[in-house]
């Protein structure tokens, strides 16, 4: 068995309380993959809320047809969209899910090419599970389909935390996870972590 620990410290006007959430599982769920850096760009063209045409503002992108990217802007970010065509600087993308593409004049955006990572654990017996990066980033919980279980923002430095027994719905009960996606919303690269047991016995 091991033991999984959250350690947090809580700090308003002047009061401090520290707090410990532990929980004890045999499997493990431990990824610590380097995020490669967003892509600047801006929203030149919005033909909708989920489809439109990024300029990239480095003509090295990278991006090719077909690719899966996250769209991030200052207050919003669109996850899972396909890149339908690249055409030098224009990268074209549609469908994905979250938060509608920006509108007015050429919105700065950061493009987050999706990288996989091969994971598989039961939600359902998932005790503690915690996702972290020091950059603003995205993770997608998936079925070995490719079916959607959760998707979850992260804001840079805080982690996002779920433990068994802890009054909060465990979200991510279902089919189990088969792999995760993952893209940073900065550009500047991260490294990301996801940590957790699980019961497996």
């Amino acid at each position: 068995m091991t033991l999984a620990q959250i350690t947090s410290t809580i700090s308003v006007a002047g009061v401090t309380v520290n707090s410990v959430t532990q929980r004890t599982a045999a499997g493990l769920i431990g990824q610590a993959p380097t995020l490669a850096a967003g892509l600047a760009g801006a929203l030149t063209t919005r033909t909708d809320a989920d489809t439109g045409i990024i300029t990239m503002t480095d003509a090295e992108h990278g991006i090719t047809d077909a690719d899966t990217v996250d769209v991030y802007w200052s207050d919003g970010v669109r996850y899972g969209l396909t890149v339908t065509l690249v055409d030098g600087t224009a990268v074209s993308i549609d469908v994905g899910d979250g938060d509608n593409l920006p509108e007015g004049e050429d919105p700065a955006v950061v493009v987050g090419v999706r990288q996989e990572i091969d994971v598989d654990f039961d939600g359902d017996l998932v005790e503690l599970i915690a996702a972290h990066c020091p950059k603003r980033a995205h993770v997608e919980f998936l079925t070995g389909a490719d079916a959607s279980i959760l998707a979850q923002e992260l804001t840079a430095n805080e982690a996002f935390t779920w433990a068994a027994d802890s009054g909060h719905a465990n979200l991510l009960t279902g089919d189990p996870v088969g792999k995760i996606q993952v893209s940073c919303g900065e550009t500047t690269g991260g490294l990301f972590n996801l940590l957790g047991v699980y019961d497996s016995e």
